[in-house]
């Protein structure tokens, strides 16, 4: 574990992190998005631009993680993606 997350799990106690089915309720209490967060990623994903100098693969990256965890089929990630390409594309 690095960084945040090794300080997360530090600062976690003994009982939090003393067995798998602890450790996955104190990580899903501190880290579950509630349905407002994910109302409002859902709704920024359908603003994310390409960069000017962002190359396409690295733009549909960017979309497909911002998209990961949300209810977002295949067509509308394509949807999100086209209409965020740069207009030379």
């Amino acid at each position: 574990m690095k960084d945040s997350v090794a300080q997360w799990f530090q600062e976690l106690a003994q009982g939090q992190k003393d067995t798998v089915a602890h450790l996955n309720d104190a990580f899903t209490t501190d880290f579950k998005a509630s349905k407002n967060t994910l109302w409002a990623r859902e709704r920024a994903i359908f603003g994310v631009q390409q960069g000017p100098s962002q190359s396409v693969q690295d733009y549909i990256l960017t979309v497909q993680n911002a998209a990961a965890g949300l209810d977002i089929d295949d067509e509308q990630l394509l949807r999100i993606i086209t209409g965020g390409l740069k207009p030379t594309i």
